[in-house]
């Protein structure tokens, strides 16, 4: 993660840094149909995901992170912003599935979005 935007990266993969990574999901299916309580994330190192549609000149949140495999699926349309005034003189720009988020884990949905992350400060 590029220095100062640990926090952001934190906020914005919440609960898939405690997930387990996995090489495809067929190998785990038989392990899940096992699981009788408690709760585990997975995430598909191997999942072909196609790469998100960018606003040319909004930098994304995954040009802050590197990782052995793509995290799209998990950051796609997650825009950074260098302060809060930043982010909301931006966020009438974004779509339903965006959002802008600031180096110290401040999360805005789009403007007009009911789903997705909501206002929050990390």
């Amino acid at each position: 993660v590029e220095p100062g935007w640990e926090r952001a990266v934190e906020i914005a993969l919440g609960h898939a840094l405690e997930a387990v990574c996995v090489s495809g999901l067929a190998d785990v299916a038989a392990w899940l149909h096992g699981l009788t309580q408690g709760e585990v994330g997975l995430v598909d190192t191997d999942a072909a995901i196609a790469g998100v549609q960018r606003q040319n000149d909004m930098a994304s949140l995954l040009d802050k992170v590197q990782a052995p495999w793509r995290l799209d699926g998990l950051l796609g349309g997650v825009y950074v912003a260098e302060s809060l005034d930043d982010a909301l003189n931006r966020r009438h720009r974004l779509n339903a599935t965006e959002s802008l988020i600031t180096r110290d884990g401040v999360w805005i949905p789009a403007a007009a979005s009911g789903s997705g992350p909501a206002c929050r400060a990390g």
